[in-house]
Protein backbone atom coordinates (compact mmCIF):
# COMPACT_ATOMS: atom_id res chain seq x y z
CA UNK A 1 0.00 0.00 0.00
CA UNK A 2 1.23 3.23 -0.39
CA UNK A 3 -0.16 6.84 0.08
CA UNK A 4 0.82 10.62 -0.67
CA UNK A 5 -0.88 13.84 -0.90
CA UNK A 6 -1.34 16.09 -3.82
CA UNK A 7 -2.35 19.68 -3.93
CA UNK A 8 -5.65 21.04 -5.70
CA UNK A 9 -7.53 23.97 -5.71
CA UNK A 10 -9.20 25.17 -2.69
CA UNK A 11 -13.10 25.53 -3.12
CA UNK A 12 -16.31 24.39 -1.32
CA UNK A 13 -18.82 22.29 -3.00
CA UNK A 14 -22.26 21.05 -2.41
CA UNK A 15 -23.50 17.13 -2.98
CA UNK A 16 -27.38 16.55 -3.37
CA UNK A 17 -26.36 12.78 -2.79
CA UNK A 18 -24.80 13.03 0.64
CA UNK A 19 -26.49 16.84 1.35
CA UNK A 20 -23.23 17.41 2.87
CA UNK A 21 -20.12 19.96 1.65
CA UNK A 22 -16.61 18.94 0.59
CA UNK A 23 -13.94 21.05 0.03
CA UNK A 24 -13.40 21.66 4.28
CA UNK A 25 -10.59 19.04 5.92
CA UNK A 26 -11.97 16.87 7.70
CA UNK A 27 -11.20 15.93 11.61
CA UNK A 28 -9.20 12.59 11.72
CA UNK A 29 -10.43 9.85 14.51
CA UNK A 30 -7.58 7.12 14.95
CA UNK A 31 -5.76 8.57 11.79
CA UNK A 32 -9.35 8.02 9.33
CA UNK A 33 -11.40 11.01 8.51
CA UNK A 34 -14.85 11.69 9.41
CA UNK A 35 -17.52 10.71 6.78
CA UNK A 36 -19.91 12.98 6.03
CA UNK A 37 -18.95 15.41 9.02
CA UNK A 38 -20.10 18.82 7.11
CA UNK A 39 -23.99 18.29 6.51
CA UNK A 40 -26.26 20.92 7.58
CA UNK A 41 -29.45 22.63 6.19
CA UNK A 42 -28.27 25.72 8.39
CA UNK A 43 -27.19 28.17 6.96
CA UNK A 44 -25.38 29.83 10.09
CA UNK A 45 -23.69 26.37 10.56
CA UNK A 46 -21.95 26.33 7.24
CA UNK A 47 -20.93 29.67 7.54
CA UNK A 48 -19.53 28.91 10.89
CA UNK A 49 -17.68 26.21 9.60
CA UNK A 50 -16.02 28.89 6.66
CA UNK A 51 -14.29 30.63 9.93
CA UNK A 52 -13.64 27.46 12.11
CA UNK A 53 -12.23 24.93 9.71
CA UNK A 54 -9.69 25.14 7.02
CA UNK A 55 -10.73 24.41 2.94
CA UNK A 56 -8.26 21.51 2.39
CA UNK A 57 -5.69 22.29 -0.18
CA UNK A 58 -4.87 18.59 -0.94
CA UNK A 59 -6.04 15.26 -1.38
CA UNK A 60 -4.44 12.29 0.10
CA UNK A 61 -4.60 9.23 -2.13
CA UNK A 62 -4.04 5.79 -0.77
CA UNK A 63 -3.44 2.92 -3.11
CA UNK A 64 -2.61 -0.39 -3.44
CA UNK A 65 -0.74 -2.86 -5.93
CA UNK A 66 -1.65 -6.76 -5.74
CA UNK A 67 1.84 -8.47 -5.77
CA UNK A 68 1.93 -11.61 -8.58
CA UNK A 69 2.22 -14.77 -8.19
CA UNK A 70 2.32 -17.92 -10.65
CA UNK A 71 -1.59 -17.84 -11.05
CA UNK A 72 -1.71 -14.19 -11.73
CA UNK A 73 -1.05 -11.88 -14.59
CA UNK A 74 0.34 -8.57 -14.16
CA UNK A 75 -3.59 -7.12 -15.68
CA UNK A 76 -4.25 -7.94 -11.86
CA UNK A 77 -1.33 -6.60 -10.40
CA UNK A 78 -2.07 -2.84 -11.17
CA UNK A 79 -2.44 -0.44 -8.70
CA UNK A 80 -6.09 1.14 -7.78
CA UNK A 81 -7.20 3.89 -5.23
CA UNK A 82 -8.84 2.27 -1.98
CA UNK A 83 -9.64 5.68 -0.40
CA UNK A 84 -9.38 9.83 -1.11
CA UNK A 85 -10.15 12.26 1.13
CA UNK A 86 -9.74 16.18 1.32
CA UNK A 87 -7.03 17.16 4.01
CA UNK A 88 -4.48 20.41 5.05
CA UNK A 89 -2.12 17.87 5.57
CA UNK A 90 -2.00 19.13 9.08
CA UNK A 91 -1.89 15.66 10.97
CA UNK A 92 1.02 14.04 13.10
CA UNK A 93 2.76 10.43 12.48
CA UNK A 94 0.55 8.79 15.30
CA UNK A 95 -2.86 9.57 13.24
CA UNK A 96 -0.79 7.79 9.82
CA UNK A 97 0.30 4.81 11.73
CA UNK A 98 -3.27 4.66 13.26
CA UNK A 99 -4.99 4.70 9.98
CA UNK A 100 -2.34 1.67 8.67
CA UNK A 101 -3.02 0.04 11.74
CA UNK A 102 -6.44 0.25 10.49
CA UNK A 103 -5.94 -1.17 6.69
CA UNK A 104 -3.83 -3.53 8.06
CA UNK A 105 -6.60 -5.11 10.08
CA UNK A 106 -9.48 -4.44 7.24
CA UNK A 107 -7.26 -6.19 4.92
CA UNK A 108 -6.33 -8.94 7.34
CA UNK A 109 -10.26 -9.60 8.20
CA UNK A 110 -10.66 -10.14 4.39
CA UNK A 111 -7.78 -13.02 4.14
CA UNK A 112 -5.74 -9.91 2.19
CA UNK A 113 -1.58 -9.95 3.67
CA UNK A 114 -0.26 -6.03 3.20
CA UNK A 115 3.35 -6.74 2.49
CA UNK A 116 4.37 -3.17 3.22
CA UNK A 117 3.45 1.01 3.17
CA UNK A 118 4.89 3.53 1.20
CA UNK A 119 5.02 7.42 1.10
CA UNK A 120 7.35 10.12 0.50
CA UNK A 121 9.74 11.70 3.27
CA UNK A 122 7.17 13.89 4.53
CA UNK A 123 7.43 14.26 8.39
CA UNK A 124 4.58 12.45 9.52
CA UNK A 125 4.84 9.43 7.05
CA UNK A 126 8.75 8.57 8.43
CA UNK A 127 7.74 8.95 12.12
CA UNK A 128 4.82 6.21 11.18
CA UNK A 129 7.66 4.30 9.62
CA UNK A 130 10.03 4.75 12.80
CA UNK A 131 7.57 3.70 14.99
CA UNK A 132 6.66 0.42 12.88
CA UNK A 133 10.15 -0.48 12.31
CA UNK A 134 11.20 -0.16 15.34
CA UNK A 135 13.91 1.90 13.87
CA UNK A 136 15.62 4.17 16.56
CA UNK A 137 12.52 4.74 18.74
CA UNK A 138 10.21 2.98 20.61
CA UNK A 139 6.89 3.56 22.28
CA UNK A 140 5.77 2.09 25.56
CA UNK A 141 1.74 1.61 23.81
CA UNK A 142 2.52 0.67 20.89
CA UNK A 143 4.80 -2.36 20.19
CA UNK A 144 4.39 -3.84 16.96
CA UNK A 145 7.81 -6.01 17.15
CA UNK A 146 7.35 -8.31 20.16
CA UNK A 147 5.20 -10.93 20.82
CA UNK A 148 3.56 -10.17 17.67
CA UNK A 149 1.52 -13.16 16.19
CA UNK A 150 1.92 -11.69 12.62
CA UNK A 151 5.33 -11.20 12.23
CA UNK A 152 7.31 -12.97 9.04
CA UNK A 153 10.58 -13.88 7.86
CA UNK A 154 11.70 -11.57 4.92
CA UNK A 155 15.16 -11.66 3.33
CA UNK A 156 16.43 -8.87 1.97
CA UNK A 157 18.86 -8.55 -1.61
CA UNK A 158 21.71 -7.24 -0.52
CA UNK A 159 21.58 -5.22 -4.11
CA UNK A 160 18.39 -3.37 -1.92
CA UNK A 161 20.57 -1.19 -0.23
CA UNK A 162 18.50 2.18 0.52
CA UNK A 163 15.77 -0.24 2.33
CA UNK A 164 15.65 -0.62 6.10
CA UNK A 165 14.12 -3.43 6.71
CA UNK A 166 14.14 -6.09 10.32
CA UNK A 167 14.49 -9.81 9.22
CA UNK A 168 11.77 -10.76 11.65
CA UNK A 169 9.14 -8.11 10.94
CA UNK A 170 5.45 -7.08 11.33
CA UNK A 171 3.81 -7.12 8.41
CA UNK A 172 2.28 -3.60 9.09
CA UNK A 173 6.19 -2.23 8.11
CA UNK A 174 7.28 0.59 5.85
CA UNK A 175 9.44 2.44 3.22
CA UNK A 176 10.62 5.37 2.01
CA UNK A 177 11.30 6.59 -1.57
CA UNK A 178 14.55 9.07 -1.30
CA UNK A 179 13.50 10.37 -4.41
CA UNK A 180 10.75 12.13 -3.12
CA UNK A 181 12.58 14.14 -0.74
CA UNK A 182 13.11 17.74 -0.50
CA UNK A 183 15.93 19.45 1.02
Amino acid sequence: MCEDPTSVVSSVSYDTKTNSYSGFSPQLVNGLPIINQFQTNNYNELQQWFEDFDKSTLINANLVEPLLTNNSSSIHSRPYIISAYETNNKYIGIDVLRKWIYMYNECKKRNIIVVGFASDCEACYLKAMQISLGFFTHTSNIDLLRKNKNLFQINIPPTWTLFYENKANVSLHARWDPSYCKD
